[in-house]
């Protein structure tokens, strides 16, 4: 009775040794270390069974659920105003059926995988340094940059003052008497002059006093001595605010002769800085550094894992693998389906006798193809500055234009991830709503996906495998269409409370949204400004709530724009009737304030609009629909306009035009403006990025490129976007605006900014710490922690004020002192500015930071209307 059962176990080993057999072909190749000292997987919050799919089946919707029902009579109801028109049931049926089609023609990446021949495969995942970020909307932030710096104007290596031009009749006869130092003079030249005189007919004039010719004139500048401000020689006396400011309170004017090629180049980048190229990790300022090292030791854990199972296949070595790859997962805050369904056939082997070592090996290939597959999708949809190496796919079909599309817009809601415990326990069920906006607009009547259970729920995910589908033909979405997304937490009796929301772009680099994508959503209010690819910007970080999209990406669809129809725009010959009437709608200056009565009227009669009698911005606001066969007209409007005022030009590129032609065309006016005329615009071009929608557009190309040409705009361009940062729904992408900024300006530029804010953080310390004192007190505080401006010019420091680079201080004067009892404004401090007693006045600063002002110093235009709008 004892052989047969003896036979049957040497029959038993001997199949295990011949397995191990079959694999000793793995163990030629030499294989990679372990590196000592890494963590285990034991205490992770995740346990095995999360990725494992035989218990949780129940407890999921099928992967190809049906789409949500929607009801003919709501499709045939739907208003037909500014929309892009309803589909006919016939034509809707045809669309989606052509949609599902592409949908099944989906084919797998080539997600690269471990060699599966002889040798032995390296199951190792290496994470690398990104220098252009983890995705092609970082790398095209990398790009402008570069483009900027090869493109690059010389940038100027003085401080010009800044231009206030009025009428030469207001200048009339007046004149000033200018003290002009000569450095080898021991005293000043006396010139009286008129002050419509340019300032190349009084350097000629002092260039004739000392016996030189008036044909050197060019090779000279007239500097004040009261500052770094130079004089422009082809302007106006008059026209220098600085020149006005002293004929206000009729003073001398004490300047100095310069010669040009003596100017340092104090604030100018040099060629180590055209040389150096911008990094993304300088974008992140390091907030990655610590995902990356705990990623990877995780990582790091699975590789070992995975090879020691391969060596040694065990029941006990699959169970370390699965630690393994839920301890990724776990890190990641994400998983996928495939992700789950490998896990899941690789944990039937803990169960059963490892005599088949092909199956294992396919079951450990088909997790490890998984998890490069969830890695690839984590860093094409978060912004890094690292990634995996090796899993970056190149499709080698080029993309089709979007325009043969011929299904409509679909997706699927995967899941939701890293849920927050409140959620899941104070609230019945979940609802997600779902719309496509353009411009503010509604394309088409949000989805609503209700019901989605909080029982479903398994370690801070639940799965809802919801489709979507819009009745919005593709080929006929704006180029600036979004998807927004808004949570909703749904209980008993109770309205629904907004949770958590996020926006999407559906063309990102002129490509459609395709594939897997993981987006964060934001728990803060959203504000009134229509949805932009700047506020999506905020949702490209891993943490909070995580929203996994599907997208079918059977084939890249790329969005080719169209051009102007210049045969639709004729002049049509106006009565006076007309003409009066289309004035007085467009005496509004708001498409906002126009009604849909006055829009259908304004656009019906755009043949017999132009600027003598109407304006853009109302005419192009009161367009129907943006959809692509609509445009060819649109823009051939905007070619035939003209040139646009300032005004008109600061409406076109708000929040209510989000079409990159038509912004195009408004940067345009910009560029043609002097220095000093952009400084008054830069507080609402700066409020106008919020709406761009590409890294690199249009404006941001325009401030980035004049900043190198001008340290005055540069220096004002930093200081309004870091006052724009409080923003929070915004402070992600103009963060990276104020990056590109300090690469391309140099590095002297960037030390400059970085003393002044240590001056402006001083000061914003002394004078809250003065405020909050009480009011008996405040002389004593102040005279007690003036030390810490005393030592801060010590040693020869020198720092320049925020809000005009060109006045340079030099120290403090601690004998003269003034407290006021006001609440608001209880400190005054007078600085030296270039040893001499001119004092400036230095107000206490509020909490958030706002730019010193300087009242007896020439202010521009553009100080005076911020210093009015942050009051």
């Amino acid at each position: 009775m004892l052989k047969p059962v003896a036979i049957d176990i040497h029959l038993f080993f001997l199949g295990y040794y011949c397995s191990i057999l079959q694999n000793i072909s793995f163990s030629v190749r030499q294989q990679k270390e372990a590196p000592k000292g890494l963590g285990t997987a034991g205490g992770e919050w995740m346990v095995r069974e999360s990725c494992c799919l035989e218990q949780d089946r129940s407890v999921r919707r099928p992967v190809n659920a049906p789409p949500m029902k929607r009801t003919d009579a709501a499709l045939r109801d739907r208003p037909e105003d500014w929309r892009l028109p309803a589909l006919e049931e016939q034509e809707y049926r045809e669309l989606t059926a052509a949609g599902g089609a592409a949908q099944s023609r989906r084919t797998e990446q080539d997600t690269p995988l471990p060699d599966t021949g002889d040798s032995s495969p390296d199951w190792s995942i290496r994470l690398v340094d990104a220098a252009q970020g983890s995705n092609s909307r970082t790398a095209a932030l990398c790009r402008a940059a570069a483009q900027l710096l090869c493109e690059r104007v010389p940038a100027a290596a003085v401080l010009w003052a800044p231009v206030a031009p009025v009428q030469e009749s207001l200048l009339g006869s007046a004149e000033l008497l200018f003290r002009v130092c000569v450095p080898w003079l021991p005293e000043p030249l006396l010139y009286r002059s008129q002050l419509h005189w340019r300032v190349q007919e009084l350097l000629e004039a002092v260039l004739l006093t000392l016996d030189q010719s008036a044909a050197d004139a060019p090779l000279y500048l007239l500097k004040l001595c009261s500052s770094d401000q130079f004089l422009r020689s082809d302007e106006v006396l008059g026209y220098h605010e600085c020149i006005q400011a002293y004929h206000r309170f009729s003073a001398d004017v004490p300047v100095r002769l310069v010669l040009r090629d003596s100017i340092r180049k104090t604030l100018s980048p040099d060629e180590e800085d055209h040389e150096q190229s911008l990094h993304y990790s300088q974008v992140l300022q390091s907030a990655s550094n610590h995902i990356r090292w705990s990623l990877q030791e995780k990582l790091d854990v699975y590789s070992s894992a995975v090879t020691r199972l391969m060596r040694n296949p065990t029941g006990e070595g699959v169970c370390v693998l699965l630690d393994s790859a839920v301890g990724v997962c776990a890190q990641l805050c994400v998983s996928t389906v495939e992700m789950e369904e490998a896990a899941g056939r690789l944990k039937s082997f803990t169960k059963l006798t490892l005599d088949h070592s092909g199956d294992l090996h396919t079951a450990v290939v088909a997790l490890h193809r998984s998890l490069l597959k969830l890695l690839q999708i984590f860093f094409r949809s978060f912004d890094l500055d690292f990634s995996v190496w090796g899993t970056h796919t190149h499709s080698h079909t080029p993309p089709s234009d979007v325009q043969n599309h011929r299904g409509v817009l679909q997706l699927s809601l995967t899941s939701l991830h890293t849920l927050q415990p409140g959620w899941r326990n104070g609230y019945d069920h979940l609802r997600m709503s779902v719309s496509v906006t353009h411009s503010g607009r509604n394309l088409a009547e949000p989805v609503q996906c209700e019901n989605i259970s909080t029982s479903l729920q398994l370690h801070g995910r639940i799965h809802c495998n919801r489709q979507l589908v819009f009745p919005l033909a593709v080929r006929d979405l704006p180029y600036e269409s979004v998807l927004c997304f808004s949570l909703l937490g749904c209980k008993q009796g109770r309205c629904a409370d907004p949770l958590c929301w996020a926006v999407l772009p559906l063309f990102s680099d002129r490509t459609l949204a395709h594939g897997t994508l993981l987006l964060s959503m934001n728990t803060q209010e959203t504000n009134s400004c229509p949805a932009s690819a700047a506020l999506s910007d905020t949702h490209r970080q891993p943490s909070g709530v995580i929203l996994q999209v599907d997208f079918p990406d059977s084939e890249l669809w790329r969005y080719e724009r169209v051009l102007a129809d210049t045969r639709s725009v004729q002049q049509w010959s106006v009565c006076e009737e007309l003409e009066s009437r289309i004035r007085a709608v467009c005496q509004k200056h708001c498409v906002s304030l126009m009604s849909e009565n006055e829009k259908a009227f304004l656009w019906s009669k755009r043949q017999s609009c132009s600027s003598r009698n109407a304006l853009l911005h109302l005419l192009l606001g009161s367009a129907p629909l943006w959809a692509p066969r609509d445009l060819p007209e649109l823009y051939a409007v905007l070619e035939h306009w003209g040139p646009v005022s300032h005004a008109e030009a600061l409406f076109l590129i708000s929040h209510q035009f989000h079409d990159q032609r038509v912004r195009s065309a408004a940067v345009q006016c910009f560029q043609q403006m002097s220095d000093s005329e952009l400084e008054e615009f830069l507080p609402q071009l700066v409020q106008a990025l919020k709406s761009e929608w590409e890294i690199d557009g249009p404006l941001v190309k325009l401030l980035l490129s004049r900043s190198m040409s001008s340290v005055r705009i540069a220096h004002q361009l930093y200081w309004l976007l870091l006052d724009a940062l409080q923003d929070t729904l915004f402070s992600s992408f103009l963060s990276k605006v104020v990056c590109v900024l300090k690469h391309c300006c140099g590095r002297a530029l960037r030390l400059e900014l970085q003393q002044e804010q240590r001056l402006l953080d001083l000061l914003t310390l002394l004078a809250q710490s003065v405020r909050t004192a009480d009011r008996p007190k405040r002389k004593e505080l102040l005279m007690r922690e003036r030390w810490k401006l005393v030592s801060f010019f010590a040693d020869g420091v020198s720092c320049r004020l925020p809000l005009d680079p060109a006045l340079l201080l030099r120290g403090v004067n601690t004998e003269v002192k003034w407290t006021n009892a006001h609440h608001t404004q209880p400190q005054q401090t007078i600085l030296a500015q270039r040893g001499f007693k001119a004092w400036r006045l230095l107000r206490s600063l509020t909490p958030t930071q706002r730019p010193l002002k300087c009242p007896s110093s020439p202010l521009t235009r553009w100080a005076r209307t911020t210093a009015s709008s942050a009051k």
